[in-house]
């Protein structure tokens, strides 16, 4: 697939973040990255996929990445009984590994997710904690869970 907008990013101690866009026949080259554990995502007309692989000192790898029909998972978490947002909240979404930070509004963003069935946690470092879910039904869809702490 022409023009899908592909980045990679590298675990190493160093970090690296390669963005690129891929050319005929789908494919985009990234030359001297770091290696360790890679992801790789790649988008385009709200299609996301993602792929992660070790990438070993002086490999070359091609990888190839399937583009599936995406949405964006956004909300805010809130303290409970209220609807004064918290930052620094660690959110997490199914089907992910890791997790994001809220922001100081309490707002968190999730781009690339697949269609279906969705499940967000969301805690704190005193223990609060919430869980909402909900359905991605269409490509580029935005679904909105907010998470009123307990």
């Amino acid at each position: 697939m022409t023009g899908a907008q592909v980045s990679v990013s590298s675990s190493s101690a160093f970090g690296g973040y390669y963005p690129g866009t891929t050319a005929a026949g789908g494919l985009v080259t990234f030359p001297q990255v770091l290696a360790g554990t890679l992801t790789v995502t790649a988008a385009k007309n709200g299609r996301d996929g993602q792929e992660t692989v070790l990438l070993q000192d002086g490999q070359t790898l091609t990888l190839p990445v399937q583009l599936e029909p995406a949405g964006q998972v956004e909300g805010r978490v809130t303290a409970a009984g209220t609807s004064v947002g918290v930052a620094g909240a660690t959110v997490t979404l199914s089907g992910r590994t890791g997790s994001i930070t809220t922001d100081s509004q309490g707002r968190y963003s999730f781009a690339g997710v697949p269609l279906g069935s969705i499940t967000v946690d969301a805690s704190t470092a005193e223990g609060d904690r919430a869980r909402g879910t909900g359905y991605l039904s269409l490509p580029n869809q935005t679904l909105t869970v907010d998470l009123p702490l307990n």
